[in-house]
């Protein structure tokens, strides 16, 4: 370390709207002499906003990548025997975010022999919670054991899943 002090420099700030991860071995057979096959999947998804700007960050196996919050599926992305497609369907009104369908396959194989499961398939509510009425704000102050809400530092988001 240096004798100094050094002031970083912000890059950027997000909030997150919406995080899911998964991590579990998937298999599939593939007939003599090969075997099974098995890949350990990790994959986490968020959803993010940074001035109004909606994005989703998926992380696959060590690669992490963002997109552009709309209506399609991102490109497959592939690591080895292991491939992951994710489908999102935002409900955006007046610039904010209030829902999202969102699905995640990941497969596994090669030449044919594949093979794919739905990790992911729902809906999510967003809502802000600035939005929330008092008594709502009220209960989460005490919830937190805090009496003023000025004092409470909440989240932006909130969300819930169908």
């Amino acid at each position: 370390m240096a004798n100094g002090k050094n002031t970083l420099k912000q890059l950027s700030a997000s909030h997150v709207v919406w995080s899911w991860s998964y991590h579990d071995k998937l298999c599939i057979p593939i007939p003599w002499p090969v075997g099974n096959q098995c890949v350990d999947i990790e994959v986490s998804l968020a959803i993010l906003e940074n001035n109004g700007i909606y994005s989703l960050n998926v992380d696959f196996l060590g690669l992490r990548q963002s997109f552009e919050l709309l209506q399609g599926c991102i490109p497959a992305m592939e690591y080895g025997l292991a491939r992951l497609e994710v489908c999102v369907e935002p409900e955006i009104v007046g610039g904010v975010l209030k829902a999202c369908h969102i699905q995640v396959k990941a497969c596994i194989g090669f030449h044919g022999l594949e093979k794919c499961w739905t990790l992911y398939d729902q809906p999510i509510t967003v809502g802000l919670v600035a939005d929330l009425p008092k008594e709502s704000l009220d209960l989460l102050c005490r919830a937190t054991q805090t009496a003023k809400p000025e004092a409470v530092t909440l989240p932006k988001y909130f969300t819930f899943e169908a």
